[in-house]
């Protein structure tokens, strides 16, 4: 696979990053960091990476109050574990 970074193409890895050397010789200069800097910065991106939910993998379990409709705590706890054999629909937002 293929990606576009300016109006280079680059390979990249299983992590979806391009190759080190053609990153390094194009745009290091230009982003203003050494290689080590960049090397931190990758394994930092594949150790967070290693967290991330993956499409049709389960979510990870999670314990939330329920709020009153004024905003107010309710000690009404919902535990998304003990809620797998029903029917469930997720919705997050804001409302600040």
């Amino acid at each position: 696979m293929t990606i576009k970074f300016g109006s280079d193409h680059f390979e990249v890895d299983g992590h979806g990053l391009p190759n080190r050397e053609k990153l390094l010789e194009h745009y290091l200069p230009r982003w203003n960091i050494t290689a080590e800097e960049y090397d931190l910065r990758v394994k930092e991106k594949i150790e967070r990476e290693k967290n991330v939910p993956v499409q049709g993998g389960l979510c990870h379990d999670f314990e939330l109050e329920f709020l009153a409709v004024n905003g107010e705590r309710t000690g009404k706890m919902f535990k998304l574990s003990e809620n797998f054999d029903k029917p469930l629909a997720l919705v997050f937002g804001s409302y600040t």
